[in-house]
């Protein structure tokens, strides 16, 4: 562990601020561009990847099973990528496994920094929401040795996408964050040591202002629960978003126009607020020109 590289310049807090998803918080005008990696099959997210890396992306949000993530921590450089993951259930020893990556990387882990969507309420229908929300004690341990690795994910996508508004969307974001914040304060967990580790996932639609006015009335609204819970400066608690354009709308039939779409949708999120974005292949394939016209 030695010889593993350390985080001490002004210079490498301010890259961290960025990778970690706070460049917005941190006063620069950026946002985390992140690219979807679809965790169908092995051979196909381990190609992606290292396309995606050899196109100088930097976050990734891997999709689908679980049980892939840890052979994929191999082909990601952490030293230099974000890792968001949603996941329907993220296997026991994906924490050993970080650890080891980083180690055989010769990374900090405080360089390590992502986002772990495994909502119990939102974003895994295949788990037991009441059991899921009895190991979140047990993530939040996991993920100690990661201190920029927000672990806590509020996945609020299916809200949107299964024709629910914009205020239900908001709505569920923070009723789960307050079950969250309630449940792990009877574990004994303080309200303000869990709160930089929560994140949200939120899908935004084609309602341009609709959609801005959405993030930054959330923002506002979490700032007010946290007071009402009674943290003393709420303000200091900026709740992590990552946004993606929805699906619901895209045409299958009439693919640009998709782009056209995918455009609306990814600059309300950013003039929202959101601190990463990342935009489907306008023809809803996995191929290199789709995602090389969603980065851009």
């Amino acid at each position: 562990m030695a010889d593993i590289v350390a985080v001490s310049a002004a210079d490498d807090k301010d890259v961290l601020a960025s990778r970690r998803g706070d460049a917005i918080k941190a006063g620069y005008p950026s946002w985390q561009i992140v690219q979807a990696i679809s965790l169908q099959s092995l051979p196909s997210a381990t190609s992606f990847l290292q396309k995606a890396q050899a196109a100088e992306v930097k976050a990734f949000l891997l999709e689908g099973e679980g049980q892939l993530v840890p052979q994929l921590l191999p082909s990601i450089d952490l030293g230099r990528s974000a890792l968001h993951l949603s996941v329907s259930k993220l296997p026991v020893q994906f924490w050993r496994n970080l650890q080891i990556a980083a180690i055989e990387q010769e990374t900090n882990p405080e360089w390590i920094t992502g986002t772990c969507f495994l909502s119990p309420f939102t974003g895994a229908p295949l788990l037991d929401p009441m059991l899921s929300l009895q190991l979140l004690p047990e993530l939040y341990n996991a993920s100690e040795p990661f201190p920029y690795f927000r672990s806590i994910g509020v996945d609020v996508r299916h809200v949107l996408d299964q024709g629910g508004t914009c205020s239900q969307q908001v709505g569920i974001a923070l009723a789960t964050a307050l079950e969250y914040i309630m449940h792990m304060s009877q574990q004994g967990i303080q309200t303000e040591k869990l709160l930089p580790n929560i994140a949200f996932l939120f899908s935004t639609a084609g309602s341009f202002f609709l959609e801005v006015a959405k993030l930054r009335s959330f923002r506002m609204l979490y700032s007010r629960l946290l007071e009402l819970l009674g943290v003393e400066i709420p303000t200091e608690y900026t709740p992590f978003i990552l946004a993606t354009n929805t699906s619901w709308n895209k045409s299958s039939l009439d693919r640009h126009n998709n782009l056209l779409r995918a455009t609306t949708e990814a600059t309300s999120a950013v003039l929202g607020g959101a601190h990463a974005v990342m935009v489907r292949p306008f023809d809803g394939k996995e191929t290199e020109l789709g995602y090389r016209l969603a980065r851009n």
